[in-house]
């Protein structure tokens, strides 16, 4: 028998996976929720962890202070270039693997393709 949340969360087209305030959720093969009190670590996080948690927190932080435009450049970068992923994904990966030149490639590439099309085709 489902709980009330359980038969409540389908039909408001919710869909949750992961931790949610003390709750952990995650959806079965058989399309079926459950949760779980949330579990803490057992121990802290490692040196590594923590410089992966602060290198994702460095990027999100100036993700958000770019500007509008440079946002939507890179969106529409992905978008032309038929990448499996979001402008923010994008810059995600130029600022923690600190490949500056990956942006200046994929904008000579989105050029390239632009060109191209350009032409009428026969």
């Amino acid at each position: 028998m489902s709980t009330p949340t359980q038969a409540l969360l389908p039909w408001i087209g919710t869909w949750l996976t992961g931790d949610l305030g003390p709750w952990t959720l995650y959806t079965t093969r058989r399309q079926r929720l459950v949760f779980f009190p949330r579990s803490p670590p057992l121990t802290p996080p490692t040196v590594r962890q923590q410089t992966q948690m602060s290198e994702f927190a460095a990027a999100n932080n100036s993700w958000q202070l770019l500007p509008k435009s440079a946002r939507n450049e890179l969106n529409q970068l992905c978008k032309t270039l038929s990448l499996p992923m979001t402008g923010r994904n994008l810059w995600f990966r130029i600022r923690i693997r600190k490949d500056p030149k990956l942006l200046q490639t994929l904008r000579d590439q989105a050029t390239q393709k632009r060109e191209r099309n350009k032409w009428p085709r026969r």
